[in-house]
């Protein structure tokens, strides 16, 4: 058998290493099990010097890199929400295909600088599960990440500003949602 030729799947997500094993690396790997034509060889979550979460990466082992194993790889990618500007990077760092349809939307909500009674009531579950509900169909909750002050969370769709407008309604009724930041990844 050949060596396998390795990519990196760069996603433009600030999620930890739990969420984009959830995500990402499982289903991905269940659908290369089920096809054998490839595998989740590793995965990382790169950081500034901040701490803050920048980028997600998936190593990905393929028989070669040729158009048909990046055409199918995309396209098992665009099912499972590849977010727009999703990148295929070969081991130089060249950047061989750029692609991606979904819009990632995040809310930070301020986890330190409110009155405490802003927290006492809060339940993220409950928070994301309004929003999702409000979205409708096509919409999900993508993970989160928790900085020094924000704790961002982070939902996928069509629509970006749909999204947004929908994270700010929301948030922007609730005591924890004062000073809300808003940010836009894909």
């Amino acid at each position: 058998m050949a060596e396998p030729a390795f990519l990196t799947v760069r996603l433009p997500l600030k999620i930890g290493p739990l969420e984009r094993l959830e995500f990402w690396e499982e289903p991905l790997e269940e659908r290369f099990e089920a096809t054998g034509e490839g595998e989740v060889s590793g995965g990382g979550t790169m950081m500034d010097a901040d701490g803050e979460i920048q980028f997600c990466d998936l190593e990905i082992a393929l028989p070669d890199l040729s158009e048909a194993h990046l055409t199918a790889l995309q396209a098992i990618l665009t099912e499972l929400g590849a977010p727009k500007n999703t990148q295929f990077l070969n081991d130089d760092g060249e950047v061989l295909k750029q692609f991606g349809t979904v819009s990632v939307v995040g809310v930070g909500l301020d986890g330190t600088g409110l009155p405490d009674s802003a927290y006492e009531d809060f339940d993220p579950d409950a928070f994301s599960e309004e929003i999702v509900a409000a979205l409708g169909e096509g919409y999900s909750y993508g993970g989160s990440n928790a900085g020094e002050r924000y704790t961002f969370f982070y939902y996928h769709g069509a629509d970006g500003a749909a999204i947004e407008a929908t994270l700010r309604g929301i948030a922007g009724g609730k005591p924890i949602g004062q000073g809300a930041q808003f940010v836009h990844l894909a």
